[in-house]
């Protein structure tokens, strides 16, 4: 096959693949600095401790022993405009949220740092091994939205991080790439211990149990908030083909993992309608010391659980080509598909409860009522779901190698979001749609020294969600209002070769 025509027979079957597919979710996307300044198009010519996670077999054409470190600096800027009414006929009526105002994330600034290990031993003859750390995938964000209505009551303090996500997957990866056909074939495998660590906060409206059904008493706020990490095992293969010694073609795949998370510090606040003292209390009957004054004393129940959840993540196929178009451009093209359809939230299982407040004890209440389903309704189990597709990710990057002194990169890529069909919709996952990204960096060569800085940018389109409860269930399924979304990075990086 002719060089031309070998080169539109690939490019043909890369746009073909991302016609479908694209990428998005919490993956993360810039381990290593060259992959970063070009805009993640790596897969087929990472030739550096990063290649473990990009490409495993282009681990055999390393040259040398190298070890690395590189530091990504994220920091999102995310704005949320909330409109969460509850409507009765034609009127839409307050909740306690900061409707119509612009709330931020806290304006912080995000490390992850990562490093590898790549070392050609006599032992092993052809076959290249390398260790790393690093973060497959990584999320952090918060909110402070809400205060509760001063009629609902006045006494409550609700913590700042109402809403929130701190999710870190740390990958320990044992990697190995062997040529299996003379300077045309190679295959790398990586072998993977992730450490997942999860902080999970977030606002629940239940139902009154008792028989105020009127605004604003009938939703009883519940603030929850999990801490805990988990172990699993993950794997990565590559394929490295070169037809030619102008073109490589990488295809990678990344095996799905299931990780058990678990923690002993789940915190869980009711705050109760301060109504007692009202005509509608007496008239109600409920005198001090029964359920129903409980329930609208304007008393805060707090209770300590273990917890336990699931996190499915996903997993993916990417097929990557860079061509040398002369001595000192390279130029790369990129594809990645997701399966996100398999991470669904979180669903937080809840045992141990622990320093439940007095308050749902028979001992409080002077009329021997069965406070059974007191406790059954402070201990019950809370979901969080979300309905992703499968999604994908475009790349395009290219090298220029200016002289001995430095290297110049550039990138751009598209994601597709996976909650492009979602119907729920919460500002624990603010994906608000098709992001596109630019990036570019400088890598420096002082001997056996490679040093270099990057920077992307990313814009999210706005989104605007209306609907609380979009299936009728008496659950609320989405946080209605506008979001926006962009986020700048940074990374820092050195290689020392040996």
């Amino acid at each position: 096959m002719g060089y031309l025509k070998f080169k539109g027979v690939v490019l043909f079957g890369l746009l073909v693949l991302t016609g479908t597919a694209w990428s998005g979710g919490f993956e993360n996307n810039s381990v290593g600095l060259k992959s970063t300044a070009m805009g993640g198009a790596f897969r087929a010519m990472a030739n550096d401790w990063t290649a473990a996670y990009y490409n495993p077999a282009a681990f055999a054409l390393i040259p040398d022993n190298q070890f690395g470190g590189n530091s990504a600096f994220l920091h999102y800027r995310n704005e949320l405009i909330p409109n969460y009414r509850r409507t009765a006929g034609n009127d839409e009526l307050e909740t306690g949220f900061f409707n119509d105002r612009s709330i931020y994330n806290p304006h912080k600034i995000f490390s992850i740092p990562s490093a590898g290990l790549v070392i050609r031993t006599p032992a092993a003859g052809e076959t290249v091994f390398g260790f790393s750390i690093y973060q497959p995938f990584d999320y952090n964000i918060s909110w402070t939205l809400f205060r509760p209505l001063t009629t609902y009551g006045a006494r409550f303090t609700l913590p700042e991080d109402q809403y929130g996500t701190n999710l870190d997957v740390v990958a320990f990866q044992l990697s190995a790439g062997r040529e299996f056909q003379e300077e045309q074939l190679y295959l790398g495998l990586g072998l993977q211990i992730l450490r997942a660590d999860l902080v999970f906060s977030e606002i629940l409206f239940r139902d009154n149990p008792t028989p105020f059904d009127y605004r604003p008493y009938e939703r009883i706020p519940q603030w929850a908030k999990s801490d805990g990490h988990g172990w699993g095992f993950g794997l990565r293969g590559g394929l490295l083909w070169k037809p030619n010694e102008r073109i490589n073609v990488g295809f990678t795949a990344h095996l799905p993992s299931n990780i058990t998370i678990s923690g002993d510090s789940t915190q869980l606040n009711f705050y109760l309608p301060d109504v007692a003292d009202t005509a509608a209390t007496r008239i109600a009957g409920y005198s001090l010391g029964t359920i129903g004054f409980l329930y609208s004393s304007g008393a805060q129940i707090n209770a300590l659980a273990d917890f336990e959840t699931k996190l499915k993540l996903p997993a993916s196929a990417g097929i990557g080509v860079a061509l040398d178009v002369t001595e000192k451009l390279t130029v790369a093209l990129d594809a990645q598909y997701m399966l996100w359809s398999k991470f669904d939230g979180f669903e937080f299982t809840y045992s141990n409860f622990s320093q439940i407040s007095r308050l749902v004890d028979t001992a409080f209440l002077v009329d021997g009522s069965d406070t059974t389903y007191i406790r059954d309704w402070v201990t019950q189990n809370t979901a969080h779901p979300v309905d992703w597709s499968n999604a994908g990710r475009v790349m395009l990057g290219a090298q220029y190698e200016a002289s001995n002194l430095f290297t110049l990169y550039a990138g751009s890529f598209v994601d597709q979001s996976p909650a492009r069909k979602a119907t729920h919709f919460t500002p624990n996952f603010v994906d608000t749609g098709d992001k596109y990204g630019i990036s570019g960096g400088v890598m420096f060569h002082i001997n056996e020294w490679d040093f270099g800085f990057a920077s992307q940018y990313s814009s999210y389109p706005d989104l605007s969600i209306t609907s609380i409860d979009s299936d009728n269930d008496g659950i609320d399924d989405s946080f209605p209002g506008t979001y926006k979304a962009e986020y700048f990075e940074t990374a820092l990086s050195f290689i020392y070769r040996f």
